[in-house]
């Protein structure tokens, strides 16, 4: 199985590449190490069924090339969203 694991260099997903390869599987990670490590994955780099796209999940073209090369997609990234000083809270009765 070609597995894509968005997030990879997180703690979860770093042991999840992990358990994947230990199973004989290919892994594609994607991650923008805005909270993952690349100490986390470092003793994968240079498993030859690893590779790593240090980039976001917001880029269209590379997240298009690497989902197009896996079977199953384990989505771990977490998505930020700015906080909005205008956004008022509603209450319903």
């Amino acid at each position: 199985m070609k597995a894509l694991i968005t997030g990879g260099a997180g703690f979860i997903g770093s042991h999840l590449a992990e358990t994947l390869l230990n199973q004989g599987h290919e892994v594609n990670v994607i991650d923008n190490l805005s909270t993952g490590s690349l100490d986390n994955v470092a003793h994968l780099l240079e498993h030859p069924r690893f590779k790593i796209a240090i980039d976001t999940i917001q880029n269209e073209t590379v997240m298009d090339r690497l989902v197009s090369e896996c079977e199953v997609i384990y989505h771990l990234a977490m998505a930020r969203v700015k906080k909005s000083h205008s956004l008022k809270m509603m209450t319903a009765f």
